[in-house]
């Protein structure tokens, strides 16, 4: 799940020149959103699950002022489209350092939405909340991953 976290990191460096840092991570069970925004992939093939990036509508907002170079006035489709490809990128980047790894995956492509309050039920199986902090609020990453072929939650 490292894998994630540091392709994170570089993703939001090398795209928008932000410093990225892990702050904190826990184990939950099940939880509710209180993102405003959450970028979503899932994992196939050996290791399967998904993961979701989570932020506040005024860091979504401020991120795209980074990336526009200009002040993003709201969160359309144009927004949208460009957070479903950095997170793409995100995506891109796991699955080589998983192949490297020597496991086959497949990461879908990103899918954006507004789920304040959506319940993240994950049926006795627990997964991992880490926050990466930007300059002003964290994103918080969501991430239940698990060997296709064991009960074992991975940790890699």
């Amino acid at each position: 799940m490292l894998a994630f976290l540091r392709s994170a990191a570089r993703v939001f460096e090398s795209e928008l020149g932000i410093d990225v840092q892990l702050t904190g991570e826990e184990m939950r069970q099940d939880s509710v959103t209180t993102e405003d925004i959450s970028v979503f992939l899932r994992v196939s093939g050996q290791i399967k699950g998904s993961i979701y990036f989570g932020m506040d509508r005024a860091v979504a907002l401020e991120l795209l002022t980074i990336e526009r170079r200009h002040p993003a006035s709201g969160i359309g489709v144009k927004s949208i489209t460009n957070w479903n490809r950095l997170v793409g990128r995100i995506g891109g980047h796991v699955q080589c350092e998983f192949a490297d790894a020597g496991y086959s995956v497949g990461i879908s492509s990103a899918s954006t939405i507004r789920p304040i309050g959506m319940k993240i039920a994950r049926f006795s199986a627990f997964h991992i909340v880490a926050n990466l902090d930007i300059e002003k609020d964290p994103i918080t990453a969501h991430m239940s991953l698990r060997r296709s072929t064991s009960e074992g939650v991975l940790a890699a």
